[in-house]
């Protein structure tokens, strides 16, 4: 026998084989030793956004063909590739038989290339080849062809969660130059559609989605955020929801859970009454807070469509950092959220998305300056301290008593006050009084400059009024006396005029 075969028999070997299934093709999941026929890209996944219409094409490669485990080289191909058709229509084949990047060399034969039926009509496409006696064995990696597939179903979310297939040689065969079956493996490929959500899709955020204090200090201030669900309409959620769940974590070393007003079933709130709510929980566990909510609708209530508050948290700030301390922060995370729609037989879940919040709390800068304000005039007071300053408005300031005041908190240290002389002096630095809640500090030091005083102080911790008074002060100008000033402007006026007549 020759070392090339007739046309008449490769074909003949090919009946055999499909009759006979001669050929044992083990699927592996390690490396391949030898020539194997493969699906490319082996996983093909659409959804959840609206995908019937859209096409993709995959190829099925054979790969891995070598001198060292097929001496005499391929000489023939078939394959048998099945896809669900309830799923997919197939729109081309491309077939890449003795071309650039495909398999075999021309001249070639090909037998089969037409579709048939294996479990569902239609679903499967056969192809059959071989090179011609006076080709040249093939070796290499290659694609035998190329299938196009549109998609023509997509499920609903409320009715099932995907579709798939196997994207599947059902069955291939390899044959040498010298008519001999190649013994060879086989990967198949998957396909995958998953279900179409709400459009819009409902979502449940936290809002205002950021929450910033600071730099001023605002220890056991108290703030209030909402988690609210938008987007159930009918044209998305048909059935509207009839339950919410809610987790919400933040970190209980910054922030104290303070209250919470519950809005199920309240105007502007969500679901309908009558309502069943098995959880409504606040828990603290180390550094974790965390509010669980479930609650549901039942019976005569109806479906509830719309925009709506879930619930209402009250936070209070109980840690605030000092400079040169980073700034802290903390998610307030929403770590499970599901939306109940009635569908028949059970409920589903709701596909939806969630927005966490974020807290964020500004460290107390180690200086801080304040606007005095007399006549109009602004006067920069400036107060380095390793503590808190919380100053009332204007510093306090009271020119009967020519003195400032403000508190300073949560530290054991010292205050460096900068007052321009411009607004407060003494003649005598020793003539300038400190006094830490009415007392003098245990050290203090004061220098100055020409245009500025500046007064150094210790205290011990705790919260603490801080009096600073000085000997003279900028005077107030009075409404009287600016009624005054008026009126002697404008009798200079007239004497003026009158003066000019009688010239």
């Amino acid at each position: 026998m020759g070392k090339k075969l007739s046309v008449f028999l490769v074909t003949l070997l090919f009946s055999i084989a499909i009759i006979t299934t001669a050929i044992q093709v083990r699927k592996v999941n390690a490396e391949h030793p030898g020539p194997y026929y493969t699906v490319e890209p082996n996983y093909v996944s659409f959804g959840p956004e609206p995908a019937v219409g859209e096409t993709f094409t995959v190829a099925v490669k054979l790969l891995n063909v070598t001198s060292a485990n097929v001496p005499a080289g391929v000489y023939g191909v078939e394959i048998q590739f099945q896809w669900d058709p309830t799923l997919l229509e197939l729109q081309r084949v491309n077939l890449k038989i003795g071309v650039t990047g495909g398999v075999l060399n021309s001249p070639y034969f090909i037998a089969k290339n037409e579709s048939k039926t294996t479990t569902l009509p239609d679903d499967t496409w056969w192809i059959s080849a071989s090179s011609l006696p006076s080709a040249q064995p093939w070796f290499g990696e290659g694609i035998v062809a190329e299938f196009t597939f549109k998609i023509i179903k997509q499920p609903i979310w409320y009715e099932k969660s995907k579709e798939s297939c196997g994207l599947n040689l059902v069955f291939t065969d390899l044959v040498d130059a010298y008519a001999r079956m190649v013994q060879h493996e086989k990967e198949n490929g998957y396909y995958e559609i998953l279900a179409a959500e709400p459009s819009p899709k409902p979502i449940i955020k936290v809002e205002p989605a950021q929450v910033v204090y600071g730099p001023e200090y605002s220890k056991n201030k108290t703030f209030t955020v909402e988690v609210n669900l938008y987007n159930i309409r009918q044209s998305n959620v048909p059935n509207g929801t009839y339950g919410v769940e809610v987790k919400l974590s933040w970190n209980a070393t910054l922030l104290e859970y303070v209250s919470h007003e519950l809005r199920i079933g309240e105007t502007g709130g969500v679901l309908n009454k009558p309502l069943y709510v098995p959880y409504d929980l606040v828990t603290v566990e180390g550094d974790k807070g965390t509010y669980w909510l479930v609650a549901t609708s039942h019976l005569p209530a109806e479906y509830w469509y719309g925009n709506g508050t879930i619930v209402k948290i009250t936070f209070k700030i109980i840690y605030q950092g000092f400079e040169p301390q980073p700034s802290a922060s903390s998610s307030l995370k929403l770590e499970f959220t599901d939306i109940v729609m009635p569908h028949a037989p059970t409920a589903v879940s709701i596909p939806h998305n969630r927005e966490d919040g974020l807290y964020r709390i500004e460290s107390v800068p180690k200086k801080t300056f304040h606007t005095v304000t007399v006549n109009g005039q602004n006067f920069i007071v400036a107060i380095e301290c390793d503590g808190a300053v919380i100053a009332p408005p204007n510093l306090g300031l009271n020119l009967n008593l020519k003195q400032i005041t403000f508190n300073v908190t949560y530290a054991d240290g010292y205050c460096n006050v900068t007052i321009p002389k411009s607004l407060m002096w003494c003649d005598s630095l020793n003539d300038w009084v400190i006094l830490v809640d009415d007392v003098a500090p245990s050290y203090k030091w004061l220098s100055e400059n020409e245009t500025h005083t500046f007064l150094w102080f210790n205290f011990t911790s705790g919260d603490h009024v801080i009096v600073i008074r000085s000997t003279q002060i900028i005077p107030e100008i009075s409404s009287t006396s600016v009624t005054l000033i008026l009126l002697l402007a404008s009798s200079a006026v007239l004497i003026i005029m009158q003066k000019r007549k009688r010239s």
